[in-house]
């Protein structure tokens, strides 16, 4: 099982230039067809794959959401594993420091903004809104059955604790304040 996340573009979007502007923030636009997922979408939205690598594992994309899942002991696990195998107090000390200022949290609020600056960057190439779909596939991206739970509109303005609260098969619809001056729409 892997995460993959999608994203569905609205109909007559010029897709060149929202897939310049998604590489330009490590991600892809790449049209696919599910056809469970297809017909659950607007007339003429595209789902699109923006995985640039072999998949979204590990996203932070509704990180929040699924923290409430974790155990809230896993640093003291690793502390015990690590005094086990002989660390001293001041060595695990020092890991523990070290993981809480560039361990999972710095990491997720880096991909978090990465995230909000792309679809900043979708507004700009004229998107009056983009969706984001987070599922954890059994099969192949374009046949997966999945049946979408809902769409939530996110307002301007609350795309950071939207995309941290994300909840898996659950539409996020990014809604843009005002379209790009110059709006570059195609047939």
């Amino acid at each position: 099982m892997c995460y993959f996340i999608t994203a569905v573009i609205p109909k007559g979007v010029r897709l060149p230039d929202a897939q310049t502007a998604a590489e330009r923030h490590g991600r892809k636009l790449e049209p696919i067809h599910n056809p469970g997922v297809q017909h659950q979408l607007h007339t003429g939205e595209v789902l699109c794959l923006t995985t640039a690598g072999h998949c979204d594992c590990g996203t932070a994309l509704g990180a929040k959401a699924q923290s409430l899942d974790r155990s809230s002991n896993e640093p003291d696990s690793k502390s015990r594993k690590r005094a086990v195998r002989g660390w001293s107090a001041a060595k695990l000390e020092r890991a523990l420091r070290d993981s809480r200022r560039t361990g999972p949290d710095s990491r997720a609020a880096a991909e978090i903004a990465n995230w909000v600056g792309l679809l900043a960057a979708m507004r700009d190439c004229g998107l009056p809104y983009l969706c984001v779909l987070l599922h954890a596939y059994d099969s192949s991206v374009a046949d997966e059955p999945i049946e979408i739970r809902g769409r939530v509109v996110v307002a301007p303005g609350s795309a950071r604790e939207a995309l941290e609260s994300m909840a898996e098969d659950t539409l996020y619809e990014f809604r843009f304040a005002a379209a790009a001056p110059g709006l570059r729409r195609g047939a």
